[in-house]
């Protein structure tokens, strides 16, 4: 997945990799995600699954730093589809319940 400068690539060992384009550098990794599910990148921030939910990070010069966005077990269904943001919402599929609307906590 490429957006801005940054390209995430996901891993067979559950892994993700950050690369900053303009140097091919890789700028973070991040272990135990979903190589299921692509994560979505924004300019500055990103949002991936690991196996307890849906993670938002803040990109910086040292990394990600990230923290659970939306636990999934809470909707009793398992995601089957890449995360689509619009606006502030986050919308997946999931087996169970169909396409479902997570938004942000205010």
């Amino acid at each position: 997945v490429a957006n801005f400068d940054r390209l995430a690539a996901l891993t067979e060992t559950g892994e993700m990799v950050l690369i900053d384009v303009e140097s091919a550098k890789e700028s973070a990794r991040i272990a135990n995600v979903r190589t299921d599910l692509p994560p979505v990148l924004g300019e500055e921030s990103l949002l991936y699954c690991d196996a307890s939910g849906i993670r938002f990070g803040r990109l910086t010069s040292r990394g990600v730093r990230g923290k659970t966005w939306f636990n999934l077990s809470m909707l009793e269904a398992r995601v089957t589809s890449p995360m689509v943001v619009v606006g502030s919402n986050v919308y997946v599929a999931t087996d169970n319940l169909g396409l479902v609307c997570l938004k942000p906590r205010r």
